[in-house]
């Protein structure tokens, strides 16, 4: 799972956008040997890799530069093939004409997933509203302040009897 952001030229054409998020189905892992006299033959491991579950790109206008933003959910997997884990993970973007927020969320815990979701709505409807409205620091006067102001009242409402999740061993 990752995320990431970098600027683009503006030559770049949508087409090509598409071809940024490729991965590849299998890959395979040649172990070195762990000390540089070792002489062990070391077998290579293949590994056939999951598809992304979300993966979206956009070219974004922020201040007078283009830049690209994008991201992509790869569930993990087990090398050996004995296990399969629901994966709880997300990602989003938001942006307004002067902030780019990029957001990662590893959910985790029986209810990982309702703690995403609810994670998402609630980072999406805090970045919508005015900071003035939220007696918080703006994203671009402070983006520090404005960070740990999210996590802390995103925190406090998860764990209000109001959002009905129990986050006792669970979290992202």
């Amino acid at each position: 799972m990752g995320t990431c952001a970098c600027i683009i030229k503006p030559n770049v054409l949508p087409n090509q956008l598409e071809n940024i998020c490729n991965y590849p189905s299998k890959v395979t892992l040649c172990l070195k040997p762990l000390k540089p006299t070792d002489n062990i033959q070391r077998t290579p491991i293949e590994l056939y890799l999951t598809k992304p579950l979300n993966t979206n790109i956009e070219s974004i206008q922020l201040n007078s530069q283009n830049f690209l933003a994008s991201f992509s959910i790869l569930p993990g997997q087990d090398p050996h093939g004995n296990y399969f884990q629901k994966c709880m993970d997300s990602c989003m973007f938001l942006h307004d004409d002067q902030s780019l927020l990029l957001c990662l969320f590893d959910g985790h815990g029986p209810e990982g997933e309702q703690v995403i979701n609810f994670c998402c709505s609630f980072t999406n409807r805090f970045f919508k509203t005015k900071p003035e409205l939220l007696r918080v620091s703006s994203i671009q006067a402070n983006p520090q302040i404005y960070l740990k102001d999210l996590i802390e009242l995103c925190d406090e409402a998860l764990r209000s009897p109001s959002s009905k999740i129990n986050t006792e061993y669970s979290g992202t």
